[in-house]
């Protein structure tokens, strides 16, 4: 549906979008999964990429694989492609243009604690796993990791680190 010019129009004009990125907040891995894959397709287009930005679209997106990561990966690897979306946008200097200096730290700080290892299953509190359970859990969680998200990650860490203003201006 977002894939249509109308549509992203219309989620664009009618405000929508903020509602979809607030939405990213909810505890909802499917909700969530929706809407990542809406804004990447909103984002294929450079005028929605700078109406994004300006509603601290960024910032959402690294909370996105904060949350998720650890239980979802390919959750984690549609919001690191969303962010690829913004980050891939450069100025005459080689610098990006969407993504400030602090957004950048925000990005490579994340992206670097989650590519240096697969981090452990995180449980509820009091939820009863047996220990076959976390084991299986574990070996699916790191397999999605190598898959899934170390190489859409690695690429865009490298993108944001080589790219990156991390000077403010005087």
């Amino acid at each position: 549906m977002s894939r249509s010019q109308d549509t992203r129009e219309y989620l664009m004009d009618s405000g929508l979008i903020d509602t979809l990125i607030k939405l990213l907040e909810v505890p909802n891995s499917e909700m969530v999964n929706y809407i990542c894959g809406t804004l990447i397709n909103m984002g294929s287009q450079e005028a929605v990429r700078k109406d994004l930005v300006t509603t601290h679209t960024i910032q959402q997106f690294v909370n996105v694989i904060r949350f998720y990561g650890p239980s979802d990966w390919e959750l984690a690897t549609l919001s690191c492609k969303v962010l690829w979306n913004f980050c891939n946008e450069l100025n005459q200097k080689g610098e990006m243009r969407l993504v400030s200096g602090d957004d950048a730290i925000i990005i490579v700080k994340v992206l670097d604690e989650y590519i240096a290892a697969c981090p452990p299953p995180v449980y509820a509190e009091g939820e009863e796993v047996s220990e076959a359970e976390r084991e299986e859990e574990a070996k699916e969680l790191a397999g999605a990791w190598e898959e899934l998200f170390l190489p859409v990650a690695s690429l865009l860490l490298q993108l944001v680190s080589s790219h990156a203003n991390y000077l403010e201006p005087l």
